[in-house]
């Protein structure tokens, strides 16, 4: 759902390059099948896989597993990112894929 909301978001602003990274490579692998998924998460993956063609370019990434963030508030920013993430961010841009 995150992801189907993310996409939603980014079109409404008019963003046209998405990266969805995700640390479960069975949902990677569902979002990169051209069958359709049949699974009990199946409608959640065809949408996304549908919101997907809304954009330019929509890419994903299968990433490792670690800590989350969990905020208790929906937020969105444009520009500076918040300065609770800033190292995740960091870290993140630092990585090799």
């Amino acid at each position: 759902m995150v992801v189907r909301i993310g996409l939603i978001w980014a079109h409404e602003r008019g963003f046209t390059n998405i990266l969805s990274e995700f640390d479960s490579l069975q949902i990677v692998d569902a979002l990169r099948d051209s069958l359709v998924n049949l699974s009990f998460v199946g409608q959640s993956i065809e949408g996304i896989k549908m919101l997907s063609l809304i954009v330019t370019e929509a890419f994903i990434s299968h990433i490792r597993p670690r800590l989350d963030l969990t905020l208790d508030q929906c937020c969105e920013w444009i520009g500076s990112p918040p300065s609770i993430i800033v190292d995740i961010l960091v870290e993140d841009c630092s990585s090799p894929l």
